[in-house]
């Protein structure tokens, strides 16, 4: 019965669905939608959770999911005006295998990408995307973790950890 009315909150525009990935890298991958608030000053306000607490080490279980749902939306609105076609995708497998976003190109190679609230990177961050490199093989593009970071670094060839900024600041003051 919540279905009814997720859809009226996404008709709304005040979440935004984000389908299980058809990438063919995806085994028993569960296919349902997860649901993400699209602005995350409303979901902090319905969720009750001041501002101040977001930025604790406690509240980092509330900030995960607004910090998803922003870069889902800005994935969204840049794919409008990419260059390259690409669809968005989730993959949460039964086996335990999660990735927070799947970037699906038409040629059925994948980016993967986490997002997380730590300010700095460790190599357990990209521990679900190097299974998902090693499933791929060559159909795996790259991954990246996002964080709240300043700065962004190389973890390996075709793994980067850079800062959710990235995402709107890319190119800015470059010739």
């Amino acid at each position: 019965t919540i279905s009814a009315y997720i859809d009226v909150v996404e008709r709304l525009g005040l979440v935004r669905l984000l389908p299980g990935t058809r990438a063919s890298v995806a085994k028993r991958a569960v296919g349902r939608p997860r649901v993400l608030f699209a602005d995350p000053a409303v979901a902090r306000h319905l969720a009750g959770v001041a501002t101040r607490q977001l930025v604790e080490f406690e509240g980092r279980a509330r900030l995960a999911p607004l910090l998803e749902g922003i870069v889902l939306t800005e994935l969204l609105q840049q794919r409008v005006t990419s260059e390259v076609e690409f669809r968005l995708g989730h993959l949460r497998e039964r086996n335990g295998l999660e990735i927070d976003l799947l970037v699906e190109l038409p040629d059925e190679t994948v980016y993967g990408i986490e997002v997380r609230t730590a300010a700095g990177f460790r190599p357990h961050q990209f521990r679900a995307l190097e299974t998902l490199a090693v499933r791929a093989g060559s159909r795996f593009r790259g991954g990246i973790v996002l964080n709240t970071a300043s700065v962004g670094f190389k973890y390996r060839p075709g793994m980067w950890g850079l800062p959710i900024s990235a995402l709107w600041e890319w190119g800015y003051g470059r010739d």
